[in-house]
This record gives structure tokens, C-alpha cells and sequence, in this order.
């Protein structure tokens, strides 16, 4: 199957294949404009970053003279998108286009393909609407803010490292980049959007998009895989999780219900459902948070002091699950012994310098994951706070040199609580600025399950 994004001047194609992992992609994006504009993008009229080129060049963060980065692995979570989870049972929300989506509606269905070679691919075309409340009623699409929060990243990325890339071609920056996402239509699409905000693709191309086909990968292990299903029970029967659970999660059952109209027993069903072994306050907070990002109103009486306490438990049960270090070997260790092996293979290549013509140059590693793909990352590193990654959070994880010696510098950015990137101070590195040595250890502290990953 092939997914087609009309992004404004920009159309971005996802090929997929049953047999395979990687899939082609053609990227096809215009010649920078010269004077400033607006585009149209998907859903909406709107440019973050309408002036010309040299504008741009203006504002680019100036080159580091201590830490000089060859690799940048950016890994954020998809933008905004409509609920995941059914509605709650027996609740009176106060907007019936509760699913809406307003990325755009679909266009009819085209084909591509040899039929000799292979099945033909259809091709889906997301067209631009003037009305932002374009009512589709399916669940986890990615909406037109969240394209806007993809495009505004990818701007500020284009002004932390442009200046690393105005000195290479199309052609060598293409060569730099390498794309990844989970095989869903949201993480896809804020790949694309990223891509528009980040403008550094001119002309006609073909990139690689790795994309694994099974629903558990790498970037976003989840229930499909029963190993991560036994885990996630156990956890449920462990003494931090009963405690919490009966000192926090199970008080606010009364509260909630009652705020929501509707009786304990139905909230309980609710948050147990799904086969789950143990009472999960995520679909309930999913469901608030949706309605809150579109300004839809809360359902009942349903105050923001208990929205909050809602966002905080689910938060804390998330980061309580991925502490456990199966969960870890499960949920994210393969991630993190990736992003180390790709910085690995960076210096290698780097201090033998096997392409003479890039050998300083920006290597780009682009992932488009989930929440529960930062969750555990921060986990894994000993660095989460208890808060919920808001849409369009990241992490860059920047492999630099000094004085000829490898350097790992992690920053993250949670959209709905930082105003901007901070530098995370890792335990088990000396200083805030890691030795690559050092990150192997936290991304090698326990071993790969490779039962429930396959590598996107």
C-alpha cells in the first residue's frame, strides 16, 4: 500500500510492501521560494517560516567551536491527532464531532505499480480544505495542528543545524539522511510534516523510509506482543505498583466517576478493558486530552484540577511499568543499542575517514515514534519526571567531537511543559556531556529481547 501527502508545494509517498520492512519512498519537493510567502499547507493556511532563504540563513544557530556534531538523531512523537481510545461508556460529551479530524478529507483511490512485478500500490491523497473541522470519524489521525507542530520542529531543527548543511548539495544532504517511522498513518504524516519545516531537500528525490509492518518494532513495542503483554502483568502484581495503585489510582475512581456522571463500576470496566490484568488511568487521560488540545470542553462537571490528577497517574503508572527492567529489555533497549550503534558506526567511519568529501558533515537520523516510545527512552536513562510527552516532544541525541574524542550531548524538549530544548544531565556520565563510552553503557545496561522487536 502507498500513502500519498500533498503537503503544500511538497508530496511525500509511503510504499509498502508484505514482504519486506524497508519500503521506497519519493519525495518530491519544489525549488525554495525567493520572496516570502504563504503556503497553503494541508487543512490550513500556514507557514511558520515564510521568508526567503537568505532570511533564514540569518537566524541559523552559529557553529560550535568545542563540540563539533557529525550526527544528529532526532526522535519525537507524532503531532495531534484525534483519540485512540473508544469513548467512555454512558458519558455526555458536550460536542458531537468528537472524532473529528481536520488534517483534510481523502480523495478516491489511484494505482501505481507493474502488475507483472508486483501488486498495484494504491496511492492516497490527502487534499487541502479551507474548514479545519472536516468531520472524519476515525480514531488516531493525525489533525492539522498536529501537521503544524511538526512543521514548526522541523523549523527550529533547520536553525539549530542549518548551518551545517548550506555547505553540502541536495544530493550530499540526501546521502546524510536516513528517515524511520512506525507503520501508522499519524507517525507517517509527521514525518512529512517534519520534512516541510525542515526545507533542506530541494528538487526531485528518493528516500528510504524504514518501516517495520509489524504493529510491535522497534519505536513503538506494545500488546500485539504477548511477551509484552505477560511483562506488563507481572508489573501489575508488584508491590510499587499495588501501593500506588491503592494510595493514588484507585482514590480517584470515586471523584472521577462522579465528575463524569456515571457509576464507579463502569469507569472501573473502562479502565480494565482491553484484556488489561491491572486498572490503566491512560484511555481515561487520553480521552480528556484530546478534548482539551481542541478546546471541546471536559464531559459532566469535570474540573481541571482533576483532568490534572488524572495526566499525573497515568504519567506516574506509565514510568512505574517501564522502570522494570523486563519491560525495559522489551520496550526500549533495542531502540537505544540502535541509536548507540549508529553513532558507533558514525565515529568508526569518521576517524578512518572513509568519505573524505563528507567525512565532517551532519549525519541525520530522523525517527517518528510515539509516547511510548519517549516514555521509555527517558526510563531506560533514568531521566523521567512523572510528565506526560506532550504531541510533537523530542529528543536529539547529538554525537560530537572534541579534540578528536566522541562526545554524546542528549537534549529533550516536552512540548507541553518546556519552552525549549534542555540538555539532559545522564546518570552514570561524569558531566552533562556524556563520552560515547559511557552512553554504551546506559543503552547496553541490560540485554535485548528480540522476541518482540523488529528493526524499522
Amino acid at each position: 500500500m502507498s500513502d500519498k501527502y500533498n503537503l503544500g508545494q511538497m508530496e511525500i509517498s509511503f510504499s509498502r510492501k508484505p514482504s519486506v520492512v524497508v519500503i521506497a519512498v519519493a519525495l518530491a519537493l519544489s525549488l525554495l521560494w525567493l520572496v516570502a510567502q504563504t503556503v497553503q499547507y494541508v487543512g490550513a493556511s500556514f507557514d511558520p517560516f515564510a521568508s526567503d532563504w537568505k532570511a533564514e540563513s540569518s537566524t541559523f544557530a552559529p557553529k560550535d567551536s568545542t563540540y563539533i556534531p557529525i550526527m544528529s538523531q532526532i526522535l519525537f512523537r507524532h503531532g495531534d491527532r484525534t483519540a485512540v481510545t473508544s469513548p467512555i461508556p454512558k458519558v455526555s460529551y458536550p460536542a458531537a464531532d468528537y472524532y473529528m479530524c481536520d488534517m483534510g478529507r481523502i480523495e478516491s483511490f489511484t494505482y501505481k505499480g507493474d502488475n507483472s512485478k508486483e501488486r498495484p500500490n494504491p496511492s492516497l491523497k490527502i487534499i487541502a480544505t479551507d474548514d479545519e473541522h472536516e468531520p472524519v470519524c476515525e480514531k488516531g489521525l493525525l489533525t492539522a495542528k498536529g501537521c503544524r507542530q511538526h512543521v514548526a520542529l522541523g523549523g527550529k531543527m533547520l536553525q539549530k543545524y542549518g548551518n551545517y548543511y548550506l555547505q553540502t548539495s541536495t544530493s550530499e544532504r540526501l546521502s546524510l539522511t536516513q528517515l524511520h517511522a512506525t507503520n501508522y498513518d499519524r507517525t507517517h504524516k509527521s514525518l512529512a510534516c517534519f520534512l516541510k519545516g525542515f526545507r533542506l531537500f530541494e528538487g526531485e528525490a528518493n528516500l528510504d523510509v524504514k518501516v517495520a509492518q509489524q504493529a510491535s518494532t522497534i519505536l513503538h513495542p506494545n500488546s500485539h506482543c504477548q511477551q509484552f503483554v505477560d511483562a506488563i502483568s507481572d508489573v501489575y502484581t508488584t508491590p510499587e505498583w499495588i501501593t500506588r495503585w491503592k494510595s493514588h489510582g484507585e482514590p480517584l475512581v470515586n471523584p472521577v466517576a462522579h465528575e463524569l456522571g456515571i457509576a464507579e463500576d463502569e469507569l472501573l470496566r473502562y479502565i480494565t478493558s482491553k484484556g488489561k490484568k491491572g486498572p490503566l488511568w491512560e484511555s481515561v487521560f487520553d480521552q480528556l486530552h484530546v478534548r482539551m488540545s481542541h478546546a471541546l470542553g471536559f464531559p459532566g462537571t469535570l474540573t481541571q484540577d482533576m483532568y490534572d490528577r488524572v495526566r499525573k497517574e497515568a504519567s506516574v503508572q506509565l514510568g512505574i511499568a517501564f522502570s522494570d527492567q523486563t519491560m525495559l529489555e522489551i520496550g526500549t533497549m533495542a531502540l537505544m543499542q540502535m541509536l548507540y550503534d549508529e553513532m558507533d558506526r558514525r565515529f568508526t567511519d569518521y576517524k578512518k575517514n572513509r568519505s573524505p568529501n563528507l567525512n565532517d558533515r551532519l549525519q541525520l537520523r530522523l525517527y517518528s515514534g510515539h509516547d511510548t516510545t519517549i516514555i521509555p527512552m527517558l526510563c531506560a536513562m533514568a531521566v523521567y519526571d512523572d510528565e506526560w510527552p506532550g504531541y510533537a516532544s523530542h529528543f536529539d541525541i547529538q554525537l560530537a567531537v572534541k579534540d578528536e574524542n566522541p562526545f554524546v550531548r542528549v537534549y529533550y524538549q516536552n512540548s507541553d511543559t518546556d519552552t525549549s530544548e534542555r540538555l539532559l544531565k545522564l546518570p552514570g556520565c561524569a558531566q552533562d556531556v556524556c563520552t560515547l563510552k559511557e552512553f554504551k553503557a546506559i543503552a547496553y545496561q541490560y540485554r535485548r529481547n528480540r522476541e518482540c522487536d523488529a528493526i524499522p
